[in-house]
């Protein structure tokens, strides 16, 4: 039991229970990973769907980031090879494992740089022409050479390990001269650009910059409009997380992706995971959740837990004065249930039917505790909840149980909503 100017998150209510919606958690748990990583994501958002009837979807900024680079990329390369006037050197670049001929052709084409393609068709004939020479007559080579120009020269080392090359090759062995591959290579980059041009369409339209395609159900995302989510979605995941453990859920699907979530979390997540979900519950009007995240969250429990909260506000709210401080109103709550406020505590509890209390005593002594001037009230109701524990017949939806989860309540309320709010007929609403 933490007392709220401890200044640390509280525990979990022992008395929410959303056991019955266990399979509709672990049912939704798909909606929550994150369909690239297999994970509930670090950093999530919330898929801005452009579809108004896709359902509710958690993506990594991460996967969204990465899915924005690729088409970003892709755009880069359409304009650079709308640029190119040479029309290979896109596809020279991703040639990296050829014979050694392609190899020298390749240094060739490259040694060229960006010119007109007509320009290179033009050097790759003139130069094939030269290895010709250097196969059938290879003695007037030499005279050849020495008649080229300067434009030449650079190629010419090229040209004569080609020629060395292809004195190897056998009958039988495939010959690519150096028109046809810079021909191939004009090809190949069409054919990746036209592959990259199709990444781009999604149902025959062209993505925009601010559009993304879902990995897991091809729709249309809103990168804008997803990336402003990102404080609703680490509300939702807070608040899954929190219904799941209330569920006594210790995973959600079979790859210990909420295992896996909380380990990489702060210690205490779990504490303001239900700090979040109590928020939620009394007054949702602080959350910008949309009606399908609303819904989303109904479906695994909250309206069922925000019932219970109510019921367990209202049941001992006619002990809990505003006028009176915190520990004044947690100790008329333990006094009440020993009846001390009685004249006579044991016709109080015989006359309210609870003579056979379990923890008379031991509520009676942190009564006492209580009194005194000095009093530490975290720790007494500490060690009254652990004394109590002790007990073979203890009952967590007790009686004495249920009032220190009340007093634990009010203590958090004060923190999670705001005082505008702080009023049990606009905060207990149920229409979540």
């Amino acid at each position: 039991m933490i007392h709220p100017s401890d200044g640390v998150a509280v525990p979990f209510f022992t008395q929410i229970d959303t056991r019955k919606f266990a399979e509709k958690i672990k049912e939704k748990a798909t909606y929550i990973i994150d369909s690239q990583l297999f994970e509930i994501p670090e950093t999530p958002l919330l898929a801005s769907y452009e579809d108004p009837y896709a359902e509710v979807r958690l993506i990594s900024e991460d996967t969204i980031n990465g899915l924005k680079k690729v088409l970003d990329d892709i755009r880069k390369l359409i304009t650079r090879d709308e640029a190119d006037v040479s029309a290979i050197s896109i596809a020279l670049e991703e040639e990296n494992e050829l014979p050694e001929l392609q190899k020298k052709y390749k240094s060739i084409l490259l040694t060229m740089g960006n010119q007109p393609i007509e320009t290179i068709f033009r050097k790759c004939a003139q130069f094939q022409s030269i290895i010709m020479i250097g196969l059938l007559q290879p003695v007037i080579l030499n005279e050849v050479v020495l008649r080229l120009n300067d434009d030449f020269l650079p190629f010419l080392e090229d040209i004569l390990s080609i020629i060395e090359i292809m004195k190897g090759l056998g009958p039988n062995d495939p010959i690519l001269f150096l028109p046809q591959f810079c021909q191939a290579m004009v090809l190949k980059q069409a054919a990746i650009v036209d592959q990259k041009k199709k990444t781009l369409l999604h149902e025959g339209e062209v993505l925009t910059e601010n559009q993304v395609v879902c990995p897991f159900t091809r729709k249309k995302i809103a990168i804008d409009a997803s990336s402003k989510s990102e404080k609703r979605a680490k509300d939702l995941v807070a608040i899954y997380i929190a219904l799941s453990k209330l569920a006594d859920l210790d995973e959600i699907d079979d790859n210990n992706s909420m295992s896996n979530f909380l380990a990489s979390q702060p210690k205490n997540y779990l504490q303001e995971a239900n700090r979040t979900l109590i928020q939620y519950l009394v007054s949702p009007q602080q959350f910008d959740f949309t009606f399908k995240e609303s819904q989303f969250l109904a479906d695994i429990g909250t309206v069922e837990a925000a019932k219970q909260v109510k019921s367990l506000y209202e049941r001992y709210t006619h002990l809990w004065h505003e006028e009176k401080s915190f520990d004044e109103n947690a100790l008329d709550i333990l006094i009440d249930y020993n009846k001390q406020n009685w004249f006579s505590p044991t016709l109080g509890l015989f006359f309210t039917g609870h003579w056979n209390r379990n923890h008379h005593q031991i509520v009676s002594a942190s009564i006492k505790s209580l009194q005194k001037e000095e009093a530490n009230i975290s720790f007494v109701l500490e060690q009254l909840e652990m004394e109590m524990k002790k007990n073979p017949n203890f009952n967590a939806q007790g009686s004495l149980m249920r009032r220190l989860e009340f007093i634990r309540y009010q203590g958090q309320f004060k923190e999670v909503v705001p005082e505008e709010l702080q009023n049990p007929k606009s905060y207990l609403n149920l229409d979540i």
